[in-house]
């Protein structure tokens, strides 16, 4: 009898037990709930945010893509920019002084599209990050254009050392031209910061 009544306690402990551990579980399922919910939307709003900073630029540049394919080409700019940890205020530096954000934009030396592209450098992109070649047409579009441009300039780091003077200087005038003789030409590459510290102001201000 003593033992029936022994197992019979144990067995409302044991319910209590089980009732106490699901509750248990319950409120801190709940609190990392509350905890998630309070971190998540900071990041997708400073996500955000510079999304809309660089589109409103952008808007005010007449960039000729519109709507949903500006978003698109936002979001685009800043994955690749992310992926060789450059960042996307510098490239539109690059094409602010390369092109005027103009994806139709041929110089008299070859160079197309936003960031003024050669196709000779693109074959090289190609091969260095074993990529699809493209044509010269397609270096035009603005989505192609970036994606090559920015391996272009991680091609660049790679080649002529991690120093923004050098790298933007051997993109203007050629990574041949800055290893043969060791000149390094600061114009461009000064204006290029320079437009990119004015940026870095309009984005703050939008």
């Amino acid at each position: 009898m003593l033992r029936q009544v022994w197992i019979l306690k144990r067995g409302n402990m044991n319910k209590k037990s089980n009732y106490f551990s699901v509750f248990y579980l319950f409120c801190v399922t709940l609190l990392l709930g509350f905890s998630l919910l309070n971190v998540a939307p900071q990041k997708e709003e400073k996500r955000s945010l510079i999304e809309s900073q660089i589109e409103m630029l952008l808007v005010k540049e007449s960039f000729i893509l519109k709507g949903e394919r500006r978003s698109q080409f936002v979001t685009h700019l800043l994955a690749v920019s992310k992926d060789h940890e450059f960042d996307p205020l510098l490239i539109l530096a690059i094409m602010k002084v390369e092109s005027s954000f103009n994806p139709h934009a041929i110089s008299n030396r070859g160079a197309l599209g936003l960031l003024q592209l050669k196709p000779v450098a693109a074959k090289e992109v190609s091969n260095f990050f074993d990529l699809s070649p493209v044509s010269a047409k397609q270096l035009m579009d603005p989505f192609i254009n970036v994606q090559f441009g920015v391996h272009y300039l991680s091609f660049l780091k790679k080649s002529v050392g991690k120093n923004w003077m050098r790298i933007l200087a051997a993109y203007n005038a050629g990574p041949t031209y800055i290893k043969r003789t060791g000149i390094v030409p600061t114009g461009y590459a000064s204006k290029v910061l320079r437009t990119y510290r004015q940026i870095i102001k309009q984005v703050g201000s939008v």
